[in-house]
């Protein structure tokens, strides 16, 4: 009785360590893109490129006295962070 149960415990956390490793490997596959609502808005066309990085600036030449820096990550496109550059 003890190694039956023993047996089916073990079984068990091998099923849930192969399912863990198939959903870590699958979910690394895939990255975050931009919305449509993004492109909607025109961010794509303000959005410079400059050394690297994406670099959003205002259409009317208004003085600009501070901003923002928007760090990328979580496997995030750049350009998703484009709405909050409105």
């Amino acid at each position: 009785m003890f190694k039956r149960l023993l047996k089916v415990l073990v079984v068990g956390v091998l099923v849930l360590l192969a399912v863990l490793i198939a959903f870590f490997v699958i979910w690394t596959q895939f990255d975050y893109k931009h919305s449509q609502e993004v492109e909607n808005l025109g961010v794509p066309k303000q959005a410079i490129q400059k050394d690297g990085y994406l670099l959003f600036q205002p259409s009317d030449n208004s003085d600009i006295k501070g901003g923002y820096i928007i760090y990328q990550g979580a496997k995030v496109d750049a350009m998703a962070y484009g709405y909050y550059a409105q």
